[in-house]
């Protein structure tokens, strides 16, 4: 198609006359209809036209917007991008300067099969690029086959000094492993459990923290999810150990609580020369144990000093009163049940005679 038409100069002053202008006419028109009778079978519409040089514009690339070309596209000057440049099936660079081998990040023994072409001026170099799957160093010849594979473990890669290989040294990983455990050992907490009294039924409350992420835990066994950091335990009656484990770096930590039923020991002064069981437990009291410390018992206006405690602890006991042994202490076993119904056997320890002052004794 030939779109090369004739100017035509006004012939006011100027070369063309109007027969040069008719003539120059005729010809241009000539060539216009040759042009169409080429298009002829192409369209016969408007919309066919318009279909045609949307085709036509098909054949185009843009230079605003994302596009695709399915052929090769040249640059003549080169190609410069301020962003990532993707080849999913390789790469060739061709650095068109002087070329020192040596100095080039990628150029070593290892990559000489990935050289296309190399001299003075040019340097080509073909980089293999990963065509499905994960790759941990990009398929690098330097890297032998197991530690250029996926691993399900933490690894540490070494070249030894006289090789050009870079393999995992398992030996290397457990000393640093060690290291690292030691300089920042791992830590967690746990709380919960306490003391309670026998016959009750107590809901134990166990609550935990780590000072990093952990592979699993458990609880007596009970396997945990890993986001899980406290538990409820319902209707406890009996002593119960709760032993909290963690993994975390392929080590087990453990840490445990517990939950301690136990009986009380009663102390204090009354006017009565025998206690009923509501009176009994209406003295002072504490966890019991058989000895304790100088403790002040205020016998005014006339009252027995009372040691109560379990039978099963009386053995060997001693009573000092101002820092004299007194052995002037009637005793008597009988059982005794606490608020929550629980029943014990207990020697009641009583002095003699009645009492008028302020004594301090003291149980060994």
């Amino acid at each position: 198609m030939d779109n090369n038409y004739e100017n035509i100069v006004p012939w006011n002053g100027a070369n063309d006359t109007g027969r040069d202008v008719r003539l120059k006419l005729q010809r241009n028109f000539s060539k216009i209809g040759i042009n169409f009778q080429e298009l002829e079978g192409k369209f016969t519409t408007v919309d066919e036209l318009f279909d045609l040089i949307e085709q036509e514009l098909e054949k185009k690339l843009s230079k605003t917007e994302n596009d695709r070309a399915a052929g090769i596209i040249t640059f003549l000057k080169g190609l410069i991008a301020e962003e990532l440049i993707q080849a999913n099936n390789g790469l060739v660079v061709r650095k068109t300067e002087v070329v020192e081998p040596m100095l080039m990040s990628l150029l070593s023994e290892e990559f000489e099969e990935g050289i296309v072409e190399e001299n003075e001026d040019v340097f080509v170099e073909e980089m293999r690029t990963a065509t499905g799957g994960a790759a941990t160093l990009g398929e690098l010849d330097n890297v032998d086959d197991e530690a250029d594979s996926v691993s399900d473990t933490d690894d540490i890669l070494v070249r030894l000094a006289g090789t050009s290989e870079w393999t995992i040294n398992t030996a290397l990983f457990s000393q640093v492993s060690q290291l690292m455990s030691k300089v920042f050992p791992f830590t967690m907490t746990l709380s919960g459990g306490g003391t309670y009294e026998k016959g009750s039924s107590q809901t134990i409350n166990i609550s935990w923290t780590y000072d990093r992420d952990i592979e699993s835990q458990s609880i007596n066994n009970e396997s945990l999810l890993i986001g899980i950091r406290a538990k409820q335990y319902a209707n406890v009656a009996t002593d119960t150990t709760y032993t909290l484990k963690a993994i975390q770096g392929g080590q087990t930590y453990t840490k445990s609580v517990s939950a301690q039923f136990e009986v009380k020991k009663y102390y204090g002064v009354s006017a009565n020369g025998t206690l009923t069981n509501d009176e009994i437990l209406a003295l002072s009291s504490t966890w019991a144990g058989r000895t304790q410390g100088s403790t002040v018992f205020d016998c005014t206006g006339g009252k027995y000093p009372y040691y109560i405690l379990p039978t099963s602890m009386v053995s060997g006991i001693q009573f000092w009163i101002g820092g004299l042994r007194n052995t002037d202490w009637k005793e008597e076993t009988r059982e005794v049940t606490n608020t929550f119904g629980h029943k014990e056997s207990y020697t009641i320890y009583r002095l003699n005679s009645i009492q008028t002052g302020v004594l301090n004794i003291e149980v060994k």
